[in-house]
């Protein structure tokens, strides 16, 4: 009998011990978010936002939401000064004392806002069965003197409470970190990517990738049709995203949405075939009468490279270590004729329209500052006529008949003539691809005379415009709230 008294006794303490553990466990360790819910114990969470203060150029772009102790704010603020003010209310509703263990939020990034949270900080108290309001300012900074791509962003805002047993909390500042997201991943988070081996089902993402060798063994994925979600903005400029090379370097070809100047593709060489070339070889004793190599030889830089080196060095330098050394074809290849002097010559891309290609293929012609000829001094260069079909979709040009000649579509057609830096034809003199949008040519695609842009139809027009087109590293950051459109574009972190 004492033997079972003794069991008992035991058995009761054990049972004891353990519920004290328990207790103390839950005493010390319960960590819980506010947006969580543990049985009916435990409830921290927001129960009102209101808008308590504002500029008159501030507007909401949506309505704040919350959910547990995270609150989502999405605003517009047009001008410097421009502020917006709510008040949010947190309650405890449960039966446990809880405590600020961290305040943290989360900014999808426009470089002109500011945001405070005022009146709450780590280490703060909310008793069971009380509650406590604090505010969020958003306001866009009085010292900004130019117009920022975006005049839109979304904060989140989030306020972690853990049960309060009386440990000290020391208050920080709130940390207010800035989300972003690699620009390939982003692209290809908001795109399908169509196979264009499947055709053209409606404009998009599609993927161009021969898997061949030399010159066909690139991958990249290209905008095609009347896209509306290639926007980026870089350098203070709104740019479009041609390509994306898929297969190796991952880097982002932009094209600027506009052009920078008029100009002449080349005069200097445009009586022979040198003409064509985004840079061209030496002229004396006439010794490009004689020799390919050296009508070709890239000893000389073209009228038109001249006109970007210089709005590059004056606009991108400071961006340079965003940028990549360039693959920007000049495809000199033959079709027909010699390519030098000045004998006929018919340039390869203007055979093969019906089946373009993305690639390049002699390294003399692929224009880089530390890859293919390495001729470049600076990182730039045009669209290819082989990048404008794909854009386009177009796969047959019809030239030299006014009113038949074939239009440019989709997102490249900005209704401004510009010049690509793919090579035509020498015919007496040099020939250049081209988009002509004047005296009554509607963005027209044909071959335009180099030296002053004449086309095939009609008298010369001082030049066309320069489209600059850059490479940017595939490293590139931007800010997570962008989704491409002209209103929201891809911005690219600083």
């Amino acid at each position: 009998m004492y033997k079972k008294k003794n069991i008992v006794i035991i058995g009761m303490i054990a049972v004891v011990l353990l519920m004290a553990v328990g207790y103390a466990f839950f005493q010390q360790n319960l960590t819980i978010n506010g947006s969580a819910n543990i049985a009916s114990n435990w409830l921290v969470e927001f129960t009102k936002i209101e808008k308590i203060d504002a500029s008159s150029g501030a507007t909401e772009k949506q309505t704040p939401t919350a959910s547990g102790t995270t609150a989502t704010f999405d605003v517009n603020l047009v001008s410097p000064g421009d502020y917006l003010i709510y008040q949010i209310t947190v309650a405890n509703k449960g039966t446990l004392d809880a405590i600020i263990e961290n305040i943290d939020a989360s900014d999808f990034g426009n470089e002109v806002f500011k945001f405070e949270i005022l009146e709450i900080k780590q280490g703060d108290k909310l008793p069971k069965s009380t509650t406590k309001t604090f505010q969020v300012k958003m306001s866009f900074d009085s010292s900004v003197t130019s117009q920022p791509s975006r005049t839109s962003n979304k904060l989140t805002v989030n306020i972690k409470y853990v049960q309060d047993v009386g440990q000290t909390i020391t208050a920080t500042d709130p940390d207010i970190t800035v989300q972003t997201f690699k620009l390939t991943s982003k692209i290809l988070e908001d795109n399908t990517v169509k196979f264009d081996s499947n055709g053209y089902t409606g404009a998009g993402l599609y993927r161009y990738g021969k898997g061949l060798s030399g010159e066909d063994s690139i991958v990249k994925d290209y905008f095609y049709g009347d896209v509306t979600n290639n926007y980026v903005r870089f350098a203070n400029r709104t740019w479009r995203i041609v390509n994306m090379d898929m297969l190796g370097s991952g880097n982002v070809k932009l094209i600027l949405d506009d052009t920078i100047e008029v100009s002449p593709f080349n005069t200097t060489g445009s009586s022979n075939n040198g003409g064509v070339g985004y840079m061209y070889g030496a002229d004396a004793s006439n010794e490009h009468l004689n020799s390919y190599a050296i009508t070709h030889s890239n000893d000389n830089s073209s009228s038109i490279k001249t006109v970007l080196d210089i709005w590059f060095s004056r606009n991108l330098m400071s961006y340079l270590p965003k940028l990549v050394n360039g693959s920007f074809c000049n495809d000199r290849s033959l079709s027909s004729g010699l390519g030098y002097g000045e004998n006929s010559t018919v340039y390869a891309a203007s055979a093969r329209i019906s089946s373009p290609k993305l690639g390049c293929k002699n390294s003399n012609d692929l224009f880089g500052l530390a890859n293919g000829n390495q001729k470049l001094s600076y990182p730039i260069g045009l669209i290819t006529l082989d990048e404008i079909l794909y854009a386009s979709g177009i796969r047959n040009i019809d030239i030299g008949a006014v009113g038949s000649m074939t239009q440019l579509t989709g997102y490249l057609n900005i209704g401004k003539s510009f010049w690509t830096m793919t090579p035509a034809k020498f015919d007496t003199t040099s020939y250049v691809w081209a988009v002509y949008n004047n005296i009554g040519f509607n963005n027209v695609i044909d071959m335009a005379k180099a030296d002053y842009g004449c086309n095939s139809v009609q008298g010369c027009v001082g030049g066309l415009g320069v489209r600059p087109v850059i490479e940017l590293s595939n490293s590139v950051t931007v800010y997570g709230d962008g989704n491409g459109t002209q209103n929201n574009p891809y911005v690219v972190v600083d």
